[in-house]
């Protein structure tokens, strides 16, 4: 038996995938998302609506970028990712409860061995937050950046 799974790194992954998912029977698909993306409408609009259609075809669903927090930006990189990660284990306890609060299969881990722990220890204790835990974490959002360069497209 063979699988078959599409990733995307960038703004218009839950866009691409939603097509190619139309088009190719993947088993799985792996993109971006956290409560920093959900708050770009056009994100948020897109990755519900794969995640609708992966739910309704048994399509399993890997999420990555759940702690990113910003670009770069000419900033001195204090971790090994190619995005700063949150570091506040709070926000990641928070920021990964919400990524499990979604009907997802995976929650990749960070990139960073000194993120990880962080990651790991919030998943482990996670529970998926209530509707005012997630709207008061979405109020956060606007002081933070996407990942990715640039302006949504």
């Amino acid at each position: 038996m063979r699988w078959l799974g599409i990733t995307g790194h960038t703004h218009d992954a839950p866009r691409t995938h939603l097509e190619r998912f139309r088009r190719f029977d993947f088993d799985t698909v792996m993109f971006p998302l956290n409560f920093v993306l959900w708050a770009i409408p056009e994100y948020r609009q897109s990755a519900e609506a794969l995640l609708r259609e992966c739910a309704k075809h048994d399509v399993g669903v890997h999420i990555i970028k759940s702690v990113a927090k910003d670009p770069w930006a000419g900033r001195p990189k204090t971790h090994t990712t190619w995005y700063e990660p949150f570091t506040d284990e709070a926000v990641i306890d928070r920021a990964v409860a919400f990524v499990l609060s979604k009907p997802v299969t995976t929650l990749c881990s960070a990139g960073d061995v000194t993120v990880l722990p962080k990651v790991l220890a919030a998943a482990s204790a996670s529970g998926p937050l209530e509707a005012a835990e997630e709207q008061a974490l979405a109020a956060t959002a606007a002081q933070y950046h996407s990942p990715f360069v640039g302006e949504w497209a």
